[in-house]
């Protein structure tokens, strides 16, 4: 009877381990698809299924390479109660809001000297040159996502998830949405 008992157990926890990821580990993947710039592998692993990244322009679309691959994290415990989840989550990422500002200022003295009206591509192109730069602001975040059991796999709730939508996007707001 014991070694029934044995037997059971160990298949139990073997078949347990290939239900899916853990709410942890699919965070970490997300993470790690944005740094590889994979979006369309970090979008399957949200609950919507979609991400929209603020891409006015082709200019503006090259911001999140950069901006993804500077990040760095570490994922936390979960709490799990029935099919939600929360991970607590430690990132470094660059300070867009920083750079924004700072940008917004060269733009707008550019515009005096020359005369122009505004570029919106010259507000990217000048915060892509500093998001390159080898001495880019970075800030910390300590956030935590929702996740959601969705036929046996962990989603992430982007919509639930504000405080770690605007981490991900350098303190932005807005910059990564579900959709």
């Amino acid at each position: 009877m014991k070694r029934w008992i044995a037997l059971l157990t160990a298949l139990l926890m073997i078949l347990s381990g290939c239900t899916g990821r853990t709410p942890e580990k699919t965070i970490a993947e997300f993470l790690n698809c944005l740094m590889k710039s994979d979006i369309k592998s970090a979008e399957k692993l949200t609950l919507s299924g979609r991400l929209t990244l603020d891409t006015g322009s082709k200019a503006a679309a090259a911001i999140y390479k950069p901006l993804f691959s500077a990040m760095q994290y570490s994922v936390g415990g979960s709490l799990i109660d029935g099919d939600t989840s929360t991970v607590n989550i430690t990132l470094l990422v660059v300070d867009l809001e920083e750079l924004m500002s700072q940008v917004s200022l060269e733009v707008m003295q550019q515009m005096m000297v020359s005369g122009n009206k505004g570029s919106g591509d010259l507000f990217y192109t000048l915060l892509l040159e500093k998001l390159e730069a080898e001495d880019v602001p970075m800030a910390s975040y300590t956030v935590t996502a929702q996740l959601i059991r969705e036929k046996g796999r962990w989603k992430i709730d982007m919509e639930g998830s504000a405080d770690f939508a605007q981490a991900v996007g350098g303190g932005v707001q807005g910059l990564i949405l579900a959709s």
